[in-house]
C-alpha cells in the first residue's frame, strides 16, 4: 500500500449536547460537555491509520496544552509528529460543536491552522512518490491548498479534495484534483445547482468533471452517496444504524476512500466500505474517538451483507 499524506486542520473539539440551539440573546443549559481531538485533517488521518495505512500528517498547532494533546492523539494512532509545526504565538485551532438530537452545528476558530504554508507543504511532501495519495480539506489557507495539489500532481500522486467548509473553487485547483468528495450542501454551494432538484447529480457531477476532476463522490447523509466519473453515475445506499452523533462521519468516509486509493484499487470499489465506516462513526459520540478500526469495519461489512442477503 502507498503512503497517504494528509494536509489539513488540527482542532480541539469542545462538544456540547443541548436540547435546542439557543436563539439570539438566549442562555440555555446543556445536557453534557466533553473535549475530543478533531479537525478535518487530523480526523481523516486517523481514519486512514486505523484502517492500516501508512500516514503522514502535515499540519500546525500552538505550543499550548491543546496542541500537545492533539499531537499525542495522532501518535497513539501510529502517525509520526515530525511534519506538524508548532507556533508559539498562535493558539491551537478549536471547534465548538453543538449537538441537538442527531444534528450538529459547528463553529471553527482556525488558530494555528492558518499558519500552514506552501513552504511547509513542500517540506512535508519531500519524500512523496508517484502513486502516493494526497488528501486535503479547506480548513487551511486557500493558497496553500492550491500549491499542495499542484506539487502533488507534479510528483505523480493521486489527489483527493474534501471541499469542506465549502467555498467557490477555481480551475487552477480543480484541474489537479483526481477525486473530489463534497457532501450535498457543499456540492450545491460550489456548483450552484439545487440539491433538492431531481437533476442534481446529473448536473453537479458533470460540473466537476468539466473542471478537470477525474472522479466525484457526493455524500448524501442517510441517503448514501452518488459516484460519477464522466461515463457513469451510480447511487450507493447508506447502512442503517442508530444515529448518536454525526461528527467525523464524513471524515471517516473520505479517509476510507483514501485507503482504497492507496491500495491501488478503483475508488468505486471502496464505496460500500466507506459507507460502512461512516455508519459505525455516527453510532458513537465524538470525533476521533468514534472512528472505527479496519477490523471493526470488516465485521460490520459482513453483518451488512448478511442482512442484505436475508432481505432479498
Amino acid at each position: 500500500m502507498r503512503k497517504i499524506f494528509v494536509i489539513g486542520s488540527m482542532n480541539m473539539d469542545m462538544v456540547f449536547r443541548v436540547p435546542v440551539v439557543p436563539q439570539r440573546g438566549e442562555t440555555i443549559m446543556g445536557d453534557a460537555f466533553f473535549m475530543n481531538p478533531g479537525g478535518k485533517g487530523a480526523n481523516q488521518a486517523v481514519a486512514c491509520a486505523r484502517q492500516g495505512a501508512e500516514v503522514r500528517m502535515i499540519g500546525a498547532v500552538g505550543t499550548d496544552v491543546f496542541g500537545t494533546e492533539l499531537v499525542e492523539a495522532l501518535q497513539k494512532a501510529g502517525i509520526p509528529p515530525e511534519r506538524i509545526a508548532h507556533h508559539p504565538q498562535t493558539p491551537t485551532g478549536t471547534a465548538l460543536i453543538l449537538i441537538t438530537g442527531s444534528d450538529n452545528r459547528i463553529v471553527v476558530a482556525a488558530g494555528a491552522n492558518a499558519e500552514v504554508s506552501p513552504h511547509q507543504i513542500e517540506e512535508g511532501l519531500r519524500d512523496a512518490f508517484p502513486g502516493d495519495v494526497l488528501l486535503m480539506q479547506m480548513e487551511i489557507p486557500y493558497a496553500s491548498i492550491v500549491h499542495g495539489f499542484a506539487l502533488a500532481k507534479k510528483k505523480g500522486m493521486f489527489t483527493i479534495l474534501n471541499p469542506a467548509p465549502a467555498q467557490l473553487l477555481d480551475e487552477a485547483l480543480l484541474r489537479n484534483v483526481d477525486l473530489i468528495v463534497p457532501n450535498e450542501t457543499e456540492a450545491e454551494k460550489i456548483t450552484g445547482f439545487s440539491a433538492h432538484s431531481p437533476l442534481f447529480s446529473a448536473r453537479a457531477i458533470p460540473f466537476f468533471i468539466e473542471q478537470g476532476v477525474k472522479e466525484v463522490v457526493i455524500t448524501l447523509g442517510a441517503s448514501g452517496c452518488i459516484y460519477g466519473n464522466g461515463e457513469t453515475i451510480m447511487n450507493i445506499p447508506a447502512q442503517p444504524v442508530e444515529v448518536v452523533d454525526t461528527t467525523a462521519a464524513g471524515d471517516t468516509f473520505v479517509g476510507s476512500l483514501a485507503v482504497t486509493a492507496a491500495s491501488g484499487a478503483p475508488v468505486a470499489s471502496g464505496l460500500f466500505r466507506a459507507t460502512c465506516a461512516a455508519a459505525l462513526t455516527i453510532s458513537k459520540m465524538g470525533a476521533q474517538c468514534s472512528i472505527p478500526t479496519g477490523e471493526e469495519i470488516d465485521r460490520f461489512m459482513e453483518e451488512c451483507r448478511k442482512t442484505r442477503g436475508s432481505r432479498s
